[in-house]
């Protein structure tokens, strides 16, 4: 998995075999950054431009390959390092059920840098939080091509 897709797998479903599972004890413990909250990407932006549905045109929105399915999927990023997905209202398939835990993640708050290991994936993904509000995290990342160093603005809001 490469750094593009790092902001795709932040919010949104991977296709495991997934349990449901009830809303676990400590998933009430909170964390200073996300807090206890589930949180949905809202944009993810990638500059400068690259073709990244291979259509010939450079593209600076990452989100043209997320499907519809995933755009309502959220994450909650617990104390104890786990991230649960809740998978939304539209299903991508039948195994999309309720809540699963879909990975681990840590943050170190001196250098603002978010490390997530996300189920699906052997590597580890990096991001840096650039900006924090009581409804809104922005991280950005680091990608090179072949043919340029890009960075990748991810924005997550809230889910209410």
């Amino acid at each position: 998995m490469n750094i593009v897709q790092l902001f795709i797998s932040l919010g949104f479903s991977q296709l495991l075999i997934a349990a449901k599972l009830s809303k676990p004890a400590d998933a009430e413990m909170s964390n200073p950054l996300f807090g206890n909250n589930y949180w949905i990407v809202e944009s993810s932006t990638i500059h400068p431009a690259l073709d990244l549905d291979m259509d010939g045109k450079p593209d600076t929105d990452v989100l043209i390959l997320q499907e519809p399915c995933d755009r309502d999927d959220a994450d909650l990023f617990r104390a104890d390092g786990v991230i649960l997905t809740d998978w939304g209202n539209i299903r991508c398939d039948e195994e999309e059920e309720g809540i699963t835990e879909t990975g681990t993640w840590k943050f170190n708050p001196q250098k603002q840098i978010l490390t997530i290991k996300k189920d699906h994936s052997r590597k580890l993904m990096e991001a840096k939080l650039i900006q924090k509000t009581s409804n809104q995290l922005t991280f950005t990342a680091h990608h090179k091509s072949s043919k340029s160093e890009h960075v990748i603005t991810l924005k997550l809001k809230r889910k209410l």
